[in-house]
């Protein structure tokens, strides 16, 4: 997987240079226009430079996660670049390459998220939440996942979603379906899916019988349609497994949703 992340890095940084390319190009425009003197292009102006400042604010590491037999999970690093504040979601297992990404990018870990309660996505939480001496949230409707394994959560919904430092943009969408509590979370251009929406697919419903199976399918395809499709297509999708993707490449290609 190192190819993987060598070219990761790579987009990422090309990513950001022109982003640096574009707020001088605006700039240049700015003074070129005179626009100061013609307050709806100042604004437009204003508009588009934030627009770059949030979307380079908040960036995001995956995280491959090796479960065996072949079996791969999507860990992410959520963090913000001005302040250096971190979320760590759905840490499925203790994974060195989670602690050596914050350490090197001196992150300050400020929060664990699990986008759903299964097993192979909150594995490592205790042993981050006692590293880091941070809480973990998950959705209220989650709680029956978290019973078996006593794990010490903090539960929220949409009326009482948790200030985290550096993210205080954080929108979280509740996606029923998969499990009763799964959420997705989204800041700038940045969507975490976990197991919801998928590259090209959506979360199965593991455990149901064929009549509910068909029941809390639709329940996952209404959530999706209604809080997510209704998204810009240019928003980055990353899901709990497999690839990234977008917003506008599963308009077109996801045929769940068509």
């Amino acid at each position: 997987m190192l190819w993987r992340k060598n070219l990761k890095l790579f987009v990422i940084e090309k990513f950001c240079n022109y982003c640096l390319y574009l707020r001088v190009k605006i700039l240049l425009l700015i003074k070129q226009l005179n626009i100061m003197k013609k307050p709806h292009l100042l604004l437009l102006g204003i508009f588009l430079m934030l627009n770059f400042l949030v979307s380079a604010q908040h960036k995001i590491q995956m995280i491959d996660i090796d479960h065996g037999n072949g079996f791969w999970q999507n860990a992410y690093v959520l963090y913000n670049t001005e302040t250096k504040d971190a979320i760590i979601v759905d840490p499925g297992k203790i994974d060195q390459q989670i602690e050596d990404f914050v350490e090197e990018n001196g992150l300050k870990v400020k929060a664990i998220f699990n986008t759903h309660g299964h097993g192979d996505h909150v594995g490592g939480n205790m042993h981050y939440k006692d590293l880091y001496r941070v809480a973990i949230y998950a959705h209220t409707k989650e709680a029956y996942m978290y019973r078996k394994n006593k794990q010490s959560i903090s539960f929220f919904d949409e009326n009482s979603v948790p200030k985290i430092d550096g993210f205080h943009n954080l929108k979280i969408y509740h996606i029923p379906g998969h499990t009763m509590g799964s959420i997705a979370m989204h800041i700038a251009d940045i969507l975490i899916t976990g197991d919801t929406l998928q590259k090209e697919g959506i979360g199965s419903t593991p455990g149901r019988t064929d009549e509910e199976d068909e029941k809390y399918t639709q329940m996952e395809l209404n959530s999706i349609r209604s809080q997510l499709m209704v998204l810009p297509d240019k928003i980055l999708i990353y899901p709990g497994h497999g690839y990234e993707s977008s917003i506008g490449h599963e308009r077109i290609n996801n045929s769940w949703l068509k």
